[in-house]
């Protein structure tokens, strides 16, 4: 039994993720191809992208699940320094760590925090008023769970859609 990877079926439904069809007639199948070999040749080329596709979804997954963590972090440091702004706490001196590269942290003392640095990726950081920051940073972690559950969703079709394939052949 041959599968043809359809890149059309479905591929709205599951966002971009090709449905694995059964093709039951492999004459009728290989009618519509110059040859045997140019058929294999075009499956295992779907099937190579097939597998590019898991990876990179794997992969999404993966940097999703850290990066909200970080997000929930700088949110939970933001908050503190809004509470404590709040309290009249401000005037204190506000004593904290900051990385500096991967283990390597060094201490602060910030007087009067009013503003934050945050970095937004490639290499840009941008500072915003305490409150401001606190917006962005929710926006990010509701963008983040938002992708996280899509990404999980797709990797489950896609995981089932292959589980699927391979249990036909046997």
């Amino acid at each position: 039994f041959f599968f043809f990877f359809n890149t059309f079926d479905f591929m709205a439904q599951t966002g971009g993720i090709p449905a694995v069809q059964f093709i039951e007639d492999v004459a009728a199948f290989l009618k519509d191809e110059d040859s045997a070999n140019s058929a294999i040749q075009r499956m295992n080329e779907n099937y190579t992208s097939y597998k590019w596709l898991e990876e990179r979804l794997s992969l999404k997954k993966q940097n999703l699940k850290t990066k909200m963590p970080d997000i929930e972090k700088a949110l939970a440091i933001v908050d503190h320094m809004i509470g404590t702004k709040e309290k009249g706490e401000s005037s204190e001196p506000m004593e904290t760590y900051y990385e500096l590269s991967e283990n390597i942290y060094a201490k602060a003392i910030i007087d009067n925090p009013q503003t934050v640095c945050l970095w937004l990726g490639a290499n840009v950081m941008v500072e915003y008023p305490l409150d401001e920051a606190k917006e962005v940073l929710t926006n990010n972690l509701t963008t983040a769970k938002k992708e996280f559950r899509t990404s999980n969703s797709r990797f489950e079709i896609f995981k089932s859609s292959n589980y699927n394939s391979r249990s036909k052949c046997s």
